[in-house]
């Protein structure tokens, strides 16, 4: 049974995003852990569905489609929140529910259920970074953070990646790959890069000063400053398969 929530109305959720192998989810774990949010794990979900629901004017006129389509988007599994989790959200919702109110639903729903103390979401999507404009679209108010890392340390977390999942690795191809992303990354940050509502986080930044990137970062979403995100690794819900290797987290955080 998903408690009801003392926080309205709905708002637009946070968004997470960044290059591949840039620490968006180490950045989505320390958010994770504040006791006022609480940021789904990785999904496109609010990407995929657009196509087929951004112009709908009320989805409950096609739940059971929607719902069907949503819980066979890929790692839509890892909120841990079942359709008739969301369907009872959906239902006690009096106003239609066009496509952006859909996805504040879904993020109403897993707040509810994880953490219902919070009074905000989000949802970390790395590959988001290329479509910032249909999410100012979907949610004018949303906050976005983007993640930037060191294109050479974004190559060597991807050759480690590579090379402990297949035992080779082409460092050409690799490289190039790579860049690409990097590069289209760094091109929509530019684009958007006076908006307020992005922000631009460091990663070498996060691992050096912690604390003090943490407070200036919650400063600009309006939220306090939390301590326990300094301590995420002890409670952290990252699913095992994608969590980093905790010797190299406590190698490289500032004692």
């Amino acid at each position: 049974m998903i408690p009801e929530s003392p926080n309205s109305p709905l708002q637009d959720p946070l968004l997470v995003v960044g290059c591949q192998r840039s620490g968006t989810t180490l950045l989505r774990t320390i958010l994770n852990v504040h006791s006022k949010l609480t940021v789904g794990y990785e999904c496109d979900f609010f990407i995929s569905l657009v196509g087929t629901y951004g112009q709908s004017q009320d989805i409950r006129a096609h739940l059971d489609r929607f719902l069907d389509d949503l819980m066979a988007v890929n790692r839509f599994e890892f909120w841990e929140i079942t359709r008739e989790e969301i369907r009872a959200v959906f239902e006690t919702h009096h106003a239609p529910v066009g496509y952006s109110e859909a996805i504040r639903l879904i993020c109403e729903t897993y707040l509810r259920k994880h953490k219902p103390t919070a009074s905000s979401y989000g949802i970390k999507n790395p590959n988001s970074i290329e479509q910032l404009q249909l999410y100012w679209e979907l949610f004018p108010q949303g906050r976005v953070i983007h993640i930037i890392r060191d294109p050479r340390a974004v190559l060597a977390s991807e050759k480690k990646k590579i090379t402990k999942r297949d035992g080779k690795f082409n460092s050409s191809l690799t490289a190039i790959r790579v860049a690409h992303r990097w590069n289209k990354a760094m091109r929509a940050q530019e684009k958007f890069d006076s908006d307020s509502r992005l922000f631009a986080l460091r990663y070498h930044d996060l691992i050096s000063d912690m604390e003090s990137s943490l407070q200036k970062l919650c400063t600009g979403l309006r939220l306090p400053f939390d301590p326990q995100m300094l301590d995420y690794y002890k409670g952290a819900d990252t699913p095992e398969k994608e969590m980093w290797p905790v010797s190299y987290t406590h190698l490289t955080l500032p004692t």
